[in-house]
């Protein structure tokens, strides 16, 4: 009942508030929470329409606190306003009041304090200076911050405009309804809308006074901003000067060390023993100074990496919050931009771990010589008693002794302390190096990677077009010409003797152009001699091409070092020395392509590329010279300069059109060029890739991605040079291998000839040439490839941090192989990377074979098909290693896989069983070699040779040279005779028959002498001449003797047989011939009936 009558009390106030025509005035959070309370008592039931009030109260509580926040900050923003004058006042003359005090100042205000304290002063400053870094950084976030404001702020009230209509639109409507069933839940939402009304008004009131006080502010910020840093450069400088006094009183005391040990050294008797003794504290002494000195400097080294820490520390939290209060914008992109250039130039001193182990090593060894001095008394007594003659030394030389011992046992304690401090500091740089070396590297991937992605400028449309003509004259006006060319001319003045030689190298290079270009044509005639062309034509000839073509690049070159290194000069001139050198190296590698496409040069005739191909090349290629060139030089200046890249109207234009005349003449050049590495695909492939490039450029600097299209053109100069010295290699290593070819065509030349004169006959290996060069050139297109393609994907890959955009792209996830586990993600990166190594694998398969049996194989003493054996089965692992890499990368592992592959077995199994069993028997064919290629074989009515063995099927090349494919399981299960499985030689049976009375040795004698005279009859097993039986008409003689090949037997055959023909016929031995005797009988032929008749 109370919370009713309190509910009917708002309701009767409000109208009463409504009906007077009056700004309304709103309940104040104490009354609407106090209403939200008494609807959440426990004893009342909750409905429908209580929910749906106390949702509204809900957000009218919300829009009432919104309103007394910006109330507040309009009051704190208020006073800042008004006490921004005073403040100023006691910044400018805070700031003049300060000031740095000279070296000599600090040096005699803390000369005084002993080490200890001067460290604690130090590591006191140096935490100093680490809160002032961050304060600068907090203060620079803030101006970043007020510089961005009103933009934001204008969006910010348009927007409250917006809904401000939209709020006085529904309260308007509520006005005009009359239902008297929701009348108090249509107060309550009148009055949720005008406290949400009077929240907006009030952020639009803070936001307007925000908007007109930012400049007052930005002075504000930006004079703490100057105060602060005056205060880091105090401090900074008194950091200095305290670590200079600290090396000082170190090296002092090193030195007064050093002094007390001489002065000992030189009052120390002559006796050898205290001679030695001395000597080693001498030594001691020096090895204090040296571990004094090497502090000092890694003391220094320690502040300046902490310093650097600090600030990538700064810069990474200042590009946090600039992303959090600009998002993605122009102004975002400016600031990333002056992030990236500001990172600290790292200069890491790699040679620290190993000083940490000499230190630790060094401070062990003192350490344990000060355990032998811990009572100098008695290791004087054990040093004396070791001498040669102990009696020898009395009091006077011990007292001498004793103090050598003592002075030792102070070195070497000043020398454990000295190497532990030293051992820290150089453990705590190798951290700090460590931290600095991944936070730089981290911080320069995101800000790349970020800017890359992000607008750097205004899109370009009509307004900028018409503008062009004027921004690009006040462009031009503003590059300081005269302070270039006085820059250059100092430069050269200071480093005249440089200078002169440079030049005159030059000069000489031009003047001697015409003795270079007559060395070349010395060259080129010697080429197609066998016994003068040799590997190091073409490099000599290249190297003679560049020393052609040097002149110019080497002057631009020269004038970009000499822009770079000129003082007091503005950073756009040290940005055009920069610019020059880049371009001074794309001059010189487009005009060397050109000279090398000249007619009758290398390309034509050391590369034997067609003359008409090689003249359309280089026009193309001057042509891409005019063009790439000065676009490299406007992108070199666009990217490294300070200013905003939306005032770079000359080098968009530049880019803009370059890219659209370099992506025409990059079609044309590659339409004129072969296709690269033998593959049509990759060369389409390519040219998309490069065409697409640098038309993207153009389209990617009207959309405003200006700085994107500047990265782009440098990976895209960056990928013609890649893939101009892939080919440039390919070219080279087909010239040796055709060198090559020839020199051993030559050497078995003059092998056969000297073998012919001397009637000898020589075998040599059935190595076919021009098949090895063919095998040799396709592998050689294969490795060109991948080499290419990893090449690209290296060089790309952090420009695009590609890896890291395809990790956001998730395709699918894979249950977890343990309860506990996580689910593996396969992101596009695994698919890119899966489909890379079935491709590996895939051309490694076709290829790598081969290369194995032409490079290593051939020169094994293998017997037949073995080798093939051996490369088919590494052709199948490498492609099943492809196949299984490939899942794994995809999250397919055994435990997900092995159910699978079980189905599969079972079906395999049923319904793939011929196929299986074909495909062990080829295994058992390749391993156990029952056949192999080039035997002959029987196989029922099949005679044939073994051409091929597959996996599956064998083909065997009949008699009449018809390829016949035969199941591997057939060859396995099936009778098969081998005529050439371990030996070759096959015995034939050649039967003769002569007439009776023909004297049985004098056919013996010709038959032996008939095979004897055959040189393709074997001389073991013997041949033997038998005289089987006697015919009814010929004495049966069978000559058995053994050929050295199944294919020899025919031909024996036919020789043979001529030959004991002409033997018999020779001899008058009768070749008896088959008798018949036939017996007539005379048969009356008439029939029965006859003789009736």
């Amino acid at each position: 009942m109370r919370n009713l009558a309190f509910l009917v009390f708002l309701t009767l106030f409000w109208s009463t508030q409504l009906t007077a025509n009056t700004p309304p005035k709103l309940p104040t959070q104490e009354a609407i929470s106090k209403a939200i309370e008494q609807m959440q008592a426990p004893e009342k039931p909750q409905t429908e329409k209580d929910s749906e009030l106390k949702d509204i109260y809900n957000k009218t509580l919300t829009f009432l606190r919104l309103a007394a926040t910006e109330q507040e900050q309009v009051k704190v923003l208020k006073r800042q306003i008004d006490s921004a004058p005073n403040d100023l006042t006691k910044l400018q003359t805070e700031f003049d009041t300060l000031q740095i005090p000279s070296d000599t100042t600090l040096l005699e205000k803390y000369r005084h304090l002993p080490v200890e304290e001067l460290r604690k002063v130090l590591d006191s400053r140096l935490e100093d200076i680490t809160e002032l870094q961050n304060q600068l950084a907090r203060i620079a976030n803030q101006i970043t911050q007020i510089r961005a404001r009103p933009e934001k702020d204008q969006a910010t009230l348009s927007k409250n405009q917006e809904r401000l209509k939209e709020v006085n639109s529904e309260i308007s409507l509520l006005d005009v309804e009359s239902s008297a069933t929701d009348l108090k839940l249509k107060e309550q939402k009148k009055i949720q809308l005008q406290a949400e009304a009077n929240a907006l008004q009030q952020q639009d009131a803070r936001l307007t006074l925000e908007i007109r006080s930012s400049s007052t502010l930005l002075d504000l910020e930006t004079a703490r901003q100057r105060l602060l840093s005056q205060k880091l450069k105090l401090l900074e400088q008194e950091v200095l000067s305290l670590q200079t006094i600290i090396d000082f009183k170190r090296r002092a005391a090193s030195e007064q060390a050093v002094a007390t040990a001489s002065r000992l050294n030189r009052t120390t008797s002559s006796k050898a023993l205290l001679q030695n003794q001395a000597a080693l504290n001498m030594e001691l002494s020096q090895q204090l100074l040296s571990i004094s000195d090497k502090l000092s400097l890694l003391s220094s080294k320690s502040t300046d990496v902490r310093t650097q820490l600090n600030s990538l520390s700064n810069i990474s939290q200042s590009v946090r919050q600039q992303s959090l209060l600009l998002g993605e914008n122009q102004v975002l992109a400016k600031m990333l931009r002056k992030n990236l250039r500001t990172l600290p130039n790292l200069q890491i001193d790699s040679k620290i771990p190993e000083l940490i182990a000499q230190i630790r090593l060094q401070k062990f060894q003192f350490d344990q010589k000060r355990q032998t001095l811990s009572s100098p008394d008695t290791r004087v007594e054990e040093l004396i008693a070791l001498s040669d003659e102990p009696a020898s030394y009395n009091t006077q030389d011990k007292k001498e002794l004793l103090r050598l011992m003592t002075n030792r046992q102070k070195l070497l304690e000043d020398l454990s302390e000295v190497s532990g401090t030293l051992l820290s500091t150089a453990t705590s740089l190798d951290i700090d190096q460590q931290s600095l070396v991944s936070q730089s590297r981290e911080l320069s991937a995101t800000l790349e990677e970020r800017l890359f992605w992000m607008a750097s400028n205004q899109s370009l449309g009509i307004d900028w077009i018409l503008a062009l003509p004027e921004t690009l004259w006040n462009q031009l006006m503003t590059i300081p010409w005269d302070g270039i060319l006085l820059a250059l001319v100092e430069t050269i003045n200071e480093n005249w003797l440089i200078s002169t030689f440079i030049i005159a190298l030059s000069l000489l290079l031009r003047t001697r152009r015409r003795m270079f270009m007559a060395l070349q044509r010395t060259l080129t005639r010697k080429m197609g001699n066998v016994r003068h062309d040799t590997l190091t034509l073409t490099p000599l000839a290249i190297v003679l091409s560049i020393l052609q073509v040097m002149p110019l690049p080497v002057l631009m070159g020269f004038s970009g070092v000499a822009l770079r290194s000129a003082t007091g000069v503005s950073i756009g001139v040290t940005n055009l020395g920069s610019a020059l050198i880049i371009t001074s190296f794309a001059w010189l590698l487009l005009s060397l392509a050109i000279k090398i496409h000249r007619p009758h040069d290398i390309a034509v005739t050391h590369f034997r590329w067609p003359p008409k191909q090689c003249r359309q090349v280089q026009a193309l290629l001057i042509r891409l010279r005019y063009v790439m060139v000065p676009l490299l030089l406007a992108v070199s200046l666009a990217n490294d300069q300070p200013t905003d890249l939306n005032q770079d109207i000359l080098g968009m234009t530049l880019l803009m059109l370059g890219s659209l005349l370099q992506g025409w003449i990059l079609f044309s050049l590659m339409r004129a060029s072969s296709n690269l590495f033998g593959s049509k695909f990759l060369h389409v492939l390519l040219t998309l890739s490069l065409v697409l490039i640098a038309f993207a450029q153009l389209i990617l600097t009207a959309s405003g991605y200006y700085y994107t299209a500047l990265q782009l053109q440098f990976q895209l100069a960056g990928t013609l040079y890649m893939v101009g010295a892939a080919v440039m290699l390919q070219a080279l290593v087909i010239r040796s291998l055709n060198v090559a070819e020839r020199r051993l065509a030559f050497t078995r030349a003059l092998k056969k000839r000297a073998a012919s004169k001397e009637g000898e006959s020589v075998e040599e290996p059935n190595l076919d040439l021009a098949t090895v060069n063919q095998q040799s050139l396709r592998l050689l297109n294969a490795l060109m490839i991948v080499g290419l393609f990893i090449g690209l994907f290296w060089f790309w890959k952090e420009l695009f941090s590609l890896l890291n955009v395809l990790d956001n792209v998730t395709l699918w996830e894979l249950a977890p192989d343990q309860e506990d586990g996580k689910p593996f993600a396969v992101k596009l990166s695994h698919l890119l990377l899966s489909l890379i190594a079935l491709a590996t694998s895939f051309i490694l398969a076709r290829n790598l074979p081969g290369l194995l049996e032409v490079t290593l194989l051939s020169r094994m003493k293998l017997r037949a098909g073995s080798s093939y054996a051996i490369t088919t089965l590494l052709s199948y692992t490498i492609s099943c290693v492809g196949f299984i890499t490939a899942l794994s990368l995809l999250g397919a592992s055994w435990a997900k896989l092995q159910w699978l592959i079980a189905a599969l077995g079972i079906g395999i199994g049923i319904g793939l069983q011929e196929i299986v069993a074909n495909f062990v028997a080829g295994l058992i064919i390749l391993f156990e070699r029952p056949v192999r290629i080039g035997d002959t074989i029987t196989l029922g009515e099949l005679h044939g040779e073994v051409t091929r063995i597959r996996i599956r099927s064998t083909t065997v090349t009949d008699w009449d040279h018809k390829e016949v494919i035969i199941p591997n399981k057939i060859l396995i299960g099936e009778k098969l005779i081998n005529w050439s499985l371990t030996n070759t030689i096959v015995r034939i049976i050649l039967p003769f028959q002569v007439a009776h009375g023909t004297d049985p040795k004098l056919v013996h004698k010709i038959l032996h002498q008939a095979a004897a005279e055959n040189p393709r009859i074997v001389s073991q097993p013997d041949t033997l001449v038998l005289l089987m039986e006697y015919g009814n008409s010929a004495l049966n003689y069978e000559l058995r003797t053994f050929v050295t090949h199944v294919d020899d037997r025919l031909p024996v055959r036919d020789q043979i047989n001529a030959r004991v023909q002409e033997l018999f016929r020779e001899h008058g031995v009768t070749i008896a011939h088959p008798k018949q005797d036939l017996f007539l009988y005379q048969q009356d032929l008439r029939s029965p009936g006859a003789n009736n008749a």
